[in-house]
């Protein structure tokens, strides 16, 4: 139980920005989505952020990303995926 990073310690960011991925994107939802999408986060979470834009999914990328900007005006790019295509865009 719980979310991890990559580094496999304990992290509460990890959920809210699953989260935040899952209930900010505007396009078709999977099972996966919609699980993350029902975990109850207080308002206050998505009051912090504010969309930017959205990247949709799509077969060739086999990613999605969502754009926000937190209160302190940081942007932080949200993506998930297909493991190796993330992982490829980051350049690991």
């Amino acid at each position: 139980d719980g979310s991890f990073d990559v580094e496999g310690n304990a992290s509460t960011d990890v959920l809210l920005f699953a989260w935040l991925n899952a209930t900010l994107q505007t396009g078709l939802k999977n099972p996966l989505d919609e699980a993350i999408a029902s975990v109850t986060h207080r308002r206050e979470d998505l009051s912090r952020f504010t969309k930017i834009d959205e990247i949709p999914y799509d077969f060739v990328r086999k990613r999605l990303s969502v754009a926000v900007r937190d209160r302190k005006g940081e942007q932080i790019l949200i993506t998930k995926g297909a493991v190796q295509n993330v992982l490829d865009a980051c350049g690991f």
